[in-house]
């Protein structure tokens, strides 16, 4: 009896402490006591809500990492701080018996300490809401990671004979009254790999600072080429009008200060603008640079300032790079004369001589001269 008049008294002071502390408040701090329960349940749930917008985000969140694209950095940090007060959240439930831990006398629930745990389980639920919402507002969670202007050009083999061509297509580029450079020799002689080698070594030395190379063709596609483009740029079309993509190509490009653009395998005039690749006036630090099998499109068509020709490998050149690509077979006393006769045959191009040399290796002597044959009648 004696610790029920105890606990009595405790409560109705505790009642006139909390009803004063809490004026303006619906239920203060006596309703932390009475809806300890409910206040936990709610924190309970809104842990599993933020669970459930967790899991939604990381599925766009993994999306974008398919697709080799950067999480944006408030995503990231709404991840961490999500862990972090889900963790918290997660310890106070786990404490959630320290409410129902007994007065002194051990008849009666703590009012103290359940008031305290339900005070925090209120706030931190409220806490945790505004984080769900803060999930559903982001636009969008990754952004397209923009290449650096380095170009990978594996492969690619510093012939004496190029060595001149390549120094003088780099003094080109270096030159500011020059603003389109042409590329040009028969299919197979390296214009592609020459052309990247030197956008490669455009950047290295700091001329430009990006370089993007695109495939024009025999039948040339407009919206293939803008695609191809567009996308080292790290510009996305939403559009279906080439004349739209244009505009929108171009004005890119103007944003650029230190830009080599590369068309590849060029047939016929292209019209750039319609393609939407064009500088401005002031842009003297980007150029084109344009590779074809003719030089009449490059200088009558395209209107390249300066042209370069890429002549084919020297006899000893396309020896060389035949021996390194087919392995020692090449030496072998039943192979060294077949080795220069399909050598001869493949006509100093770097192209045929690669192929040739890859369908050659730890192949039978029989396969060899097969091969020869072929060549020969090809020839023919």
């Amino acid at each position: 009896m004696e610790c029920l008049v105890g606990f009595g008294a405790s409560l109705a002071a505790k009642c006139s402490e909390y009803t004063v502390e809490s004026s303006g408040s619906q239920f203060g701090e006596l309703g932390f006591i009475f809806y300890h329960k409910t206040n936990l349940d709610n924190l309970r749930t809104q842990v599993q809500q933020l669970g459930l917008a967790k899991e939604r985000l990381q599925h766009s969140i993994d999306e974008a990492k398919r697709n080799c694209e950067e999480i944006e950095a408030s995503v990231n940090d709404w991840l961490v701080q999500a862990d972090n007060i889900s963790a918290e959240a997660n310890n106070l439930l786990r404490d959630e018996g320290q409410g129902n831990t007994k007065c002194c006398c051990g008849c009666f629930p703590n009012l103290v300490s359940r008031s305290r745990l339900s005070k925090k389980a209120v706030k931190m639920a409220s806490e945790i809401s505004e984080f769900v919402v803060d999930a559903g507002r982001f636009d969008k969670v990754s952004y397209r990671i923009r290449r650096d202007g380095v170009i990978e050009n594996k492969g690619f083999v510093d012939f004496e004979s190029r060595m001149s061509t390549l120094e003088g297509i780099m003094e080109a580029l270096r030159d500011s009254g020059v603003s389109m450079i042409g590329v040009y020799g028969v299919a197979g002689v390296g214009k592609t790999m020459l052309a990247k080698e030197v956008g490669r070594r455009a950047v290295e030395e700091k001329i430009f600072s990006e370089v993007v190379v695109a495939t024009v063709s025999q039948t040339p596609n407009h919206e293939n080429i803008q695609q191809e483009v567009a996308e080292k740029l790290g510009l996305e079309f939403r559009e279906k009008s080439v004349s739209v993509r244009a505009n929108r190509l171009q004005c890119r490009l103007r944003q650029e200060e230190k830009t080599l653009i590369i068309l590849d395998d060029i047939w016929e005039n292209l019209e750039l603008d319609e393609v939407g690749i064009s500088f401005g006036d002031a842009q003297k630090g980007c150029k084109i640079l344009l590779t074809s099998r003719f030089r009449n499109v490059l200088c009558d068509d395209m209107g390249a300032e300066k042209n370069f020709q890429v002549g084919p490998l020297s006899d000893n050149e396309s020896t060389s790079l035949f021996k390194q690509m087919v392995g020692d077979l090449a030496e072998k006393p039943d192979f060294r004369d077949l080795a220069a006769q399909i050598v001869e045959k493949c006509g100093g191009l770097p192209a045929t001589i690669a192929k040739v040399a890859s369908d050659l290796k730890n192949k039978s002597l029989y396969v060899w001269k097969n091969v020869l044959t072929q060549l020969q009648r090809s020839i023919n």
